[in-house]
């Protein structure tokens, strides 16, 4: 999909959070899975089945003993349910 993106995380403790930042925020799936490319038009787009986004959220604080920060990765799924296509 057009726009996709992806943004690092950096927090200030010891610990590597770059596998966090690698993940799509946006994605777009076709009916078997497959990621869907750029979509800029209406038959770019029209292939879409599905769409996935992931947020990486991080507390205000570390672990007092560790200093490091527990990071969650949320991801939310959703997919049409199209069973009569226009024709």
């Amino acid at each position: 999909m057009a726009g996709r993106a992806t943004y690092p995380i950096s927090l200030p403790g010891p610990g590597s959070y770059s596998s966090y930042g690698t993940a799509d925020i946006f994605g777009a799936y076709d009916v078997s899975g497959g990621a869907v490319g750029t979509c800029t038009t209406i038959a770019a787009c029209s292939s879409i089945h599905s769409v996935q986004i992931t947020a990486n959220i991080a507390p205000a604080y570390g672990d007092p003993t560790t200093k490091t920060y527990q990071v969650f990765s949320i991801t939310s799924k959703a997919r049409m349910n199209n069973n009569n296509p226009v024709i």
